[in-house]
């Protein structure tokens, strides 16, 4: 009888593959999530700004006006010019009339201020004096001729007007005839001549008074021209 064969056992832990374990994943430790910083770029130097300074304020220079006398033509229109006051006619000539014109005015002006009856007394000589000047600022103008005469002789007309209570009245322009040492003609013309300006030159009472008038005694006393004192009669008539 045979005998029965052996049969070898297989260890199965030997036929099967061996098992490769992975490697276990490590553990996952949750660290803290640091940000990184951000990165600041240094910003670009600047260049330092200039300073502008303020200009200076310039102040305009004020305007100078260049003195322009008045002619003739406009010294006759402003004495003409309604609405303003023998004064400022007065004044404005003084100031801006044509030279000879505004030397004569303010002649008379300083006249007028120096002899008022209120001034500062003057001497019987210096008073004279004065109105032998006066007699010469007269008689050179109403020798002119007409056109040139008629200006003027305004001026003079609106002077004794404005100061008829003061140094031109009648009296005041007499006060002075005792010290008068330019002879006795002279003395009488300028008697006559202020005498008559000082009654005339009221336009509002110039009718009545200049039929007492007498002009004819300005030549045959006076010595005076035919022609001066045409000039004369030809402005008040």
């Amino acid at each position: 009888m045979a005998r029965p064969k052996k049969t070898k056992q297989v260890n199965e832990a030997e036929t099967q593959e061996p098992v490769i374990v992975a490697d276990a994943e490590p553990e996952v430790v949750n660290e803290p999530v640091v940000e990184p910083e951000p990165i600041v770029e240094p910003e670009p130097a600047k260049e330092p700004e200039s300073v502008v300074e303020p200009e200076p304020v310039v102040e305009p220079e004020p305007e100078v006006k260049a003195d322009v006398a008045m002619t003739k033509e406009e010294v006759a229109a402003l004495i003409s010019k309604p609405g303003m006051t023998i004064a400022a006619k007065v004044a404005e000539i003084a100031a801006n009339g044509p030279v000879p014109i505004k030397l004569m005015t303010n002649r008379l002006l300083e006249y007028a201020k120096d002899l008022h009856p209120d001034a500062t007394l003057v001497s019987e000589s210096d008073g004279a004096s004065r109105n032998n000047n006066l007699f010469s600022v007269l008689k050179t103008v109403i020798g002119l001729e007409y056109t040139e005469f008629e200006v003027r002789f305004q001026i003079i007309n609106m002077i004794f007007l404005l100061e008829k209570d003061g140094a031109f009245d009648a009296f005041n322009l007499h006060r002075f005839d005792t010290a008068w040492n330019w002879g006795e003609k002279n003395l009488q013309a300028y008697l006559l001549l202020t005498d008559i300006i000082a009654k005339l030159c009221d336009n509002s009472t110039r009718a009545k008074r200049i039929e007492r008038i007498d002009f004819s005694k300005l030549q045959s006393i006076g010595g005076l021209k035919e022609s001066t004192v045409s000039n004369l009669v030809g402005f008040y008539e």
